[in-house]
């Protein structure tokens, strides 16, 4: 729904799904690229993506891409194989990325999930595995799990260049034995 006021105008964002405007392919037979989701009103694990270079540490950002909908509800978590702590990056004002939709008490809408948004984790492990861990009361979804970015932090020192350079500038000053 677009709303208008004199020359501006604002979109509201439709906290029902789909979102108005929004168009998927429905009911997935297997998936989409070879990643497919939650398909045949089950429960489990699926979507299955391994962050090949990602090393223990390693910062990495993928987005959750849902590809198909069905005449039920989705309740998709993304979660990683080394047990690290997922981060939803989102905006939950933007419709492509809310997390999110009310079911209303039904089975057949809503869920936990978005369009498109962007998640983070920190490795615990070489070459980790993301998947989304769902639950589908209708007929199949496709989602995609896409890495998008691995980084590796600077690495911490324990002291700075400045502490460092006043300790050396201290050891030289105290650091002679005094007789007493």
């Amino acid at each position: 729904m677009m709303c208008s006021t004199g020359s501006a105008v604002f979109a509201q964002i439709d906290y029902d799904f789909p979102p108005a405007g929004f168009l998927f392919p429905c009911c997935s037979k297997g998936g989409t690229g070879g990643y497919t989701g939650a398909t045949f009103g089950k429960n489990g694990q699926s979507a299955w993506r391994q962050v090949w270079g990602a090393a223990p540490g390693d910062v990495v950002t993928f987005q959750f891409e849902l590809r198909a909908i069905s005449a039920g509800s989705l309740h998709a978590w993304p979660q990683s194989t080394d047990g690290a702590e997922m981060t939803y990056l989102g905006d939950q004002n933007n419709q492509y990325e809310h997390w999110g939709y009310n079911t209303f008490g039904r089975r057949d809408k809503g869920g936990d999930f978005c369009i498109s948004c962007p998640w983070r984790f920190t490795a615990n492990t070489w070459n980790p595995w993301i998947y989304v861990n769902y639950w589908d009361s209708g007929d199949g979804w496709d989602v995609d799990l896409n890495v998008t970015s691995i980084s590796t932090p600077p690495q911490r020192r324990l002291y700075t260049a400045e502490q460092k350079d006043s300790a050396r500038l201290w050891s030289g000053i105290v650091g002679t034995k005094i007789k007493y």
